[in-house]
């Protein structure tokens, strides 16, 4: 009888250590998949932040664009005052300056 008492005492203690295993566990599952779901939204974000910074890329490729065709055309013709032909030199000086610095 005492080697069944031991025995039920064995098996009793196996489960309660199996028992605290699988909590601990199901804990440690518990907080992995919290982790993933702030992975996601991080990623979500950094996503979000890539297309917003390729569509400002092509906004000011754009500009860019615009800004050149429109300095193409204020070059100064014979027919521009002294004044005249000397600010569209200063504002194409000044667009090409700006696009160096960028």
């Amino acid at each position: 009888m005492a080697a069944m008492e031991h025995m039920t005492g064995d098996v009793y203690c196996v489960g309660c250590d199996l028992e605290i295993e699988l909590n601990e566990a199901n804990e440690r599952i518990q907080q992995l998949e919290e982790e993933l779901i702030e992975a996601k939204n991080k990623h979500a974000a950094l996503v979000a932040d890539v297309a917003l910074y390729e569509d400002r890329g092509e906004r000011i490729k754009r500009l860019e664009e615009a800004g050149d065709a429109l300095c193409e055309n204020s070059n100064p013709s014979r027919w521009d005052s002294p004044a005249d032909a000397a600010r569209k030199l200063t504002e194409q000086s000044n667009w090409n300056k700006a696009k160096e610095a960028k």
